[in-house]
């Protein structure tokens, strides 16, 4: 195996452009996107329509999410002993074993 070394290899590209490509290349590119493109405005009639419907949604929407809010009632709350009684026997022992091992790790740590 011969030593390759990168440093010294041929350095070129299999790609062609025309001559002088890259000098008109951004003039072309502005004149087909930028220069080109026109600006559609709407008579202000249609312009109006849209504004209004576009804030009637957005007063609607708004209207809908309000009323939602002053409609529902304050939920019950519970107190910790009726949601824990309101638990199975299996949760219960879960939460027990956790309170207890909580209360064990903070003794021994503290």
């Amino acid at each position: 195996m011969t030593n390759f070394d990168i440093d010294k290899a041929e350095r070129r590209t299999p790609y062609r452009v025309p001559d002088r490509f890259f000098d008109t290349l951004e003039r072309q590119i502005l004149s087909e996107t930028v220069e080109t493109r026109q600006v559609k405005k709407l008579p202000p009639m249609k312009r109006f329509i849209k504004v209004a419907l576009s804030a009637a949604a957005a007063v609607t929407v708004a209207a809908a999410i309000g009323a939602g809010v002053w409609i529902s009632r304050p939920v019950d709350q519970l107190t910790p002993e009726t949601a824990f009684a309101n638990l199975s026997d299996n949760d219960q022992e879960f939460l027990l074993d956790c309170y207890d091992n909580d209360r064990l790790l903070e003794a021994y740590l503290y």
